[in-house]
C-alpha cells in the first residue's frame, strides 16, 4: 500500500513539474525579452523565488518578480501602456502584474528595504542584501 501511494505522490510531482516547465517555455517570447531587457537596463533587483533559488535549494516558479526604482518603474509602466494590445497586465499602484509573460514589478523606491537594497547593488542582491 505505501509503495503504491509514493509512486502516485512521485507520478503527480513529475506531472506538475512536466506543466510548470510547459508554463516557462510558453512565456519566453520576443516580448518577454525586451521587457526584461528593459527592466535591467537600469537600476533593478531580482526578488521573489528567483533570488531565493540563486542562494537555496531551486524550486520551480511560474514568474520572476523584479524591484525597479521609480525611474525604472515609470518606464515599464509605459512600456505596458503602449502595449496594451498585446501584452494583458495589471497595475495596482506601485505593482505590475503581466501574467501573460510571467513578470512582476514593484516599485522598490517606496519600500524602505528594497530602496535601501537598491541603492547599495543591482541584478542579484548578495546574501546580505
Amino acid at each position: 500500500m505505501i509503495a503504491s501511494t509514493s509512486t502516485s505522490v512521485y507520478a503527480r510531482t513529475r506531472r506538475r513539474i512536466k506543466e510548470l516547465e510547459a508554463a516557462v517555455i510558453a512565456k519566453d517570447t520576443p516580448l518577454r525579452r525586451e521587457l526584461i531587457g528593459l527592466i535591467e537596463s537600469g537600476r533593478h533587483l531580482l526578488i521573489g523565488a528567483q533570488a531565493v533559488i540563486h542562494y537555496t535549494q531551486p524550486r520551480f516558479t511560474q514568474d520572476t518578480d523584479y524591484a525597479v526604482d521609480l525611474r525604472g518603474f515609470r518606464r515599464v509602466r509605459k512600456w505596458m501602456k503602449d502595449r496594451k494590445e498585446s501584452v494583458s497586465y495589471r497595475d495596482v499602484g506601485e505593482a505590475l502584474h503581466c501574467d501573460s509573460l510571467g513578470i512582476d514589478v514593484l516599485n522598490g523606491g517606496v519600500h524602505p528595504v528594497l530602496a535601501a537594497v537598491l541603492r547599495s547593488e543591482r541584478g542579484m542582491p548578495s546574501p546580505e542584501g
